[in-house]
């Protein structure tokens, strides 16, 4: 990988699309947020309180689509990890465990102590000297780390970015398999967190250009990790220093009990009518959005190209430039394989109103 200027095509499709998200712009640069939630200057990946990615059953070819890429005009925060040699495979996904304390936010509340996995995919043509962005990947209840993950190497895309693969906690302490949303008493807050740290400390991560998607339950958990992580707080118990740039979910549930937001951040919804559980869910976390960014009364207008015209994606365009909301309300897709052909144009689609896209 390099951050020439000459542009180059890509077909991408639902996960490899994420791939993309190393891909630039002509757009202005976007620094990062300071711990105020504005753009702003970079951040330490130091942990703190501790010791240490959306996808389809399957992938359509009707799904992929062609976009010129060019590098990134974000400024790059290389990581810890930058100038360490790879220390796995290349091009496939290598499965890797954390050990969970079983510390929450929750100071009244300890949970049991337990092992946890994660999987990595480099990128073939990975470079430790160039920070590479990162998508961590959440799938929905009873997945494992490459529940996911595993469909982005087999549909052809063009895997330009470090991807993990999130997986679901223990049944023995969450016996329906499900990400655990109890809030503050959750074990996902550490988890997450001594996942990230693992990543920016092993390898060579933009720290301005991780984002956090998930299906359902994962879906549920972005939600999650987009409140907490959204920007810098020294004085937060996990990763104090993580900056998520971005939260993208599909067809989520409504987080309880959440923890103080950290402060604005970039976000999509979409989540189809016929869903098991109400697109309130979506919308109230979209809402929680728009009020952190600013824009709670700002007005839509259309939003979305090619197949996702008249699907009723609405873009908030009083939202910061830097902080794009657009949220997605459908109908007869959910629960359906080809869900999923409407969101691998949306995620590229956004990933643009980023400016990471040409």
């Amino acid at each position: 990988m390099s951050w020439s200027a000459t542009p180059r095509r890509a077909t991408l499709a639902f996960l490899p699309l994420l791939a993309a998200y190393g891909c630039g712009s002509s757009a202005p640069a976007v620094g990062p947020r300071d711990s105020s939630g504005a753009a702003g200057g970079g951040a330490d990946a130091s942990p703190a309180g501790s010791d240490g990615a959306a996808g389809a059953a399957g992938s359509s070819t009707d799904a992929s689509v062609d976009v010129d890429v060019t590098p990134s005009s974000v400024t790059p925060s290389p990581s810890a990890g930058c100038g360490k040699p790879a220390s796995q495979a290349l091009a496939q996904y290598v499965t890797d465990s954390v050990h969970v304390t079983g510390a929450t936010l929750d100071p009244t509340y300890q949970a049991p102590a337990h092992d946890r996995a994660f999987a990595v995919w480099l990128p073939h043509n990975y470079d430790p000297t160039v920070p590479w962005p990162t998508v961590f990947i959440a799938s929905g209840c009873g997945s494992v780390a490459t529940t996911e993950t595993r469909y982005m190497s087999s549909a052809g895309g063009d895997p330009e970015a470090i991807y993990v693969g999130l997986a679901s906690p223990p049944t023995d302490l969450v016996p329906s398999g499900c990400f655990d949303d109890s809030g503050t008493k959750s074990i996902e807050w550490e988890y997450f967190a001594l996942v990230a740290t693992q990543i920016e400390q092993r390898f060579c991560v933009d720290e301005h250009r991780e984002i956090v998607a998930g299906v359902r339950g994962g879906g549920t958990l972005a939600n999650m990790l987009g409140c907490y992580f959204s920007k810098p707080d020294p004085s937060r118990a996990f990763a104090p220093m993580l900056a998520l740039r971005a939260q993208f979910s599909i067809a989520s549930g409504l987080p309880v009990g959440l923890p103080g937001c950290g402060g604005a951040i970039a976000g999509f919804w979409m989540h189809d009518m016929n869903e098991f559980n109400p697109v309130t869910d979506s919308s109230s976390s979209r809402d929680r959005v728009l009020g952190l960014d600013g824009c709670a009364s700002s007005p839509t207008e259309d939003w979305g190209t090619g197949v996702l015209a008249g699907l009723g994606c609405k873009k908030y365009i009083g939202c910061p430039a830097a902080d794009p909301v657009v949220f997605c309300e459908t109908t007869g897709r959910g629960r359906q394989a080809n869900y999923y052909d409407i969101t691998a144009p949306a995620l590229t689609q956004f990933l643009g109103e980023l400016g990471f896209l040409n």
